[in-house]
């Protein structure tokens, strides 16, 4: 089942309606968006620096092969394991994007979509003074 992580952004309001509609819930996991069109993701998210790592890391990986003389299907293949690392890593840059913004990540969640995840919060979040919700509750 997956398991989420809750974010909410700095000052969060004073209301716990409107600060739970501000909370943001990051999947962890595989991303196969992140891994199918990396650069395209990743531009589509903002996140400019993980852009350019990646067009340079492109860039050695392409050189690299070009210089042992390998066929244009090994480089294929690098590419491919670049945009799969990516698919791994994508829930973690989208955290510690959010990180940089000054967010802060206030607990976990689990269920078997986002929808399903927000419920297994919200149930306990609701039931606490809102500071956060650690972990699965007992279902």
């Amino acid at each position: 089942m997956p398991v989420f992580t809750v974010h909410e952004p700095p000052h969060p309001p004073a209301d716990r309606l409107q600060r739970a509609e501000r909370m943001v819930f990051v999947r962890d996991g595989f991303r196969w968006g992140a891994a199918i069109i990396g650069p395209l993701w990743l531009a589509l998210r903002r996140r400019w620096r993980e852009l350019m790592l990646w067009a340079v890391a492109a860039a050695v990986i392409v050189s690299v092969l070009l210089l042992v003389g390998a066929r244009a299907g090994w480089i294929v293949l690098g590419l491919l394991a670049l945009n799969v690392f990516l698919g791994y890593e994508a829930g973690d840059l989208e955290r510690d994007g959010l990180a940089a913004d000054g967010w802060s990540s206030i607990g976990l969640a689990d269920g078997r979509d986002e929808a399903d995840a927000e419920r297994d919060f919200f149930d306990r979040w609701l039931r606490t003074d809102g500071a956060g919700a650690q972990g699965s509750g007992a279902r």
